[in-house]
């Protein structure tokens, strides 16, 4: 009986140290890796950040659950989405995980000038750790920024940047190129874009086919929209020249 008791006990006392033991990247796990729902996952950080206080990533990913809940239309704290970026940042300023983050935060609450602002910050810390691909993260995430101002020319030149770091993506950079010359209405660019994507996507050996078909099809349209807008301009020319429009 008191070995079944003293059994128990330990149990007990075992469960207790490993609740005890939880460090504060298990509560993080638990939160962003573990299938909970988004209330279960805010309360996981709730006790996460009640025994580790001082943890910017904890802050960061409650408010990445709340700026997620945000973005599928469920009820949710804005004032304390932005209350804990911003206490991340107060406790990790020189995290470019968390200035993206509280970017795309931003983008959620359509705050895009603010946006700007945290993605500078995050593509300083980038390029001062000379690390390409969070450079090309957050040339891409600024490019998303802008696009949501309508800046396309912006757009453009945040894909110019990538192309400058990022040689292996380059077909895929140029597609998104042309996709932008498209709606700034620059067939021209447009075709010459999609052009050298194909071409470079025919020298891989190894290449996603339909992201090549995809590129042909678009230059295809933009040949066509372009004849149709030299038809266009000859009708307009015959008709300035017949007698009868002349009347």
């Amino acid at each position: 009986m008191y070995r079944n008791l003293l059994f128990a006990f330990m149990l007990c006392l075992g469960g207790g140290m490993s609740a005890l033991a939880q460090t504060e990247d298990d509560y993080y796990q638990k939160a962003c890796c573990s299938g909970l729902g988004d209330e279960e996952a805010i309360k996981a950080l709730d006790e996460g950040i009640k025994k580790y206080p001082k943890s910017a990533l904890l802050y960061m990913e409650r408010a990445n659950v709340k700026s997620r809940a945000l973005s599928m239309t469920n009820p949710v704290d804005k004032n304390g989405m932005m209350a804990d970026y911003d206490k991340a940042v107060s406790l990790d300023p020189n995290s470019i995980e968390v200035y993206m983050a509280r970017g795309n935060g931003r983008v959620n609450l359509a705050q895009y000038k603010a946006a700007l602002e945290d993605f500078d910050k995050a593509l300083a810390i980038a390029q001062k750790n000379q690390n390409v691909f969070q450079q090309i993260d957050v040339y891409n995430n600024r490019a998303n920024a802008k696009r949501f101002l309508n800046d396309l020319p912006g757009v453009y030149a945040e894909y110019e940047a990538v192309l400058k770091i990022d040689k292996e993506g380059a077909p895929a950079t140029r597609a998104l190129m042309a996709g932008i010359k498209t709606e700034m209405n620059d067939f021209a660019g447009a075709i010459k874009e999609y052009s050298t994507a194909i071409s470079l996507y025919e020298k891989l050996t190894d290449y996603d086919s339909a992201s090549l078909a995809s590129c042909y099809e678009n230059r295809g349209l933009l040949y066509i929209e372009q004849l149709k807008k030299k038809s266009r301009g000859l009708c307009r020319f015959e008709s300035s020249l017949c007698p009868q429009t002349r009347r």
